[in-house]
């Protein structure tokens, strides 16, 4: 991978490979060829568009992360497929979105009292808070 980076853009040249991902309602099973980037060995980044959009009905749309494994097809040949979202979220933050998100992360955990309601209102106990502010910490620092 080449990332280019500027002040607000961030460009991003990947390989590419064909992924196959299953196609809903058509009474059996069809897999389709789309265009998507690794993003590791089992997560791929769907990056086709469907060519019939009124009538095609992927399982999964264009610019999703998914989980890919290798399958056999009817035919015998082997291709990977997209068998489930992916499980974790990838982003692609600025170093000075990086610092907001890490400056919001330091006031939650350590500079607003929520008291009681902490884990209600942000949707996380303290604990998980701090550790996602020193995984956040630990990216500035790279």
């Amino acid at each position: 991978m080449i990332r280019l980076e500027g002040q607000a853009d961030t460009l991003t040249f990947m390989q590419t490979k064909t992924i196959y991902i299953p196609m809903l309602d058509e009474g059996t099973a069809v897999w389709t060829p789309v265009i998507a980037q690794p993003i590791s060995s089992a997560t791929y980044r769907i990056g086709s568009e469907p060519l019939y959009p009124d009538d095609e009905n992927w399982a999964f749309r264009s610019g999703q992360e998914v989980t890919v494994e290798e399958h056999t097809f009817q035919d015998g040949n082997c291709g990977l497929v997209a068998v489930g979202p992916a499980a974790h979220a990838r982003w692609d933050l600025t170093r000075a979105e990086t610092d907001i998100v890490q400056n919001a992360l330091n006031e939650i955990c350590n500079g607003i009292s929520l008291g009681d309601e902490f884990e209600t209102r942000i949707g996380a106990t303290v604990g998980e808070a701090r550790a996602l502010l020193e995984r956040v910490s630990g990216l500035r620092r790279q």
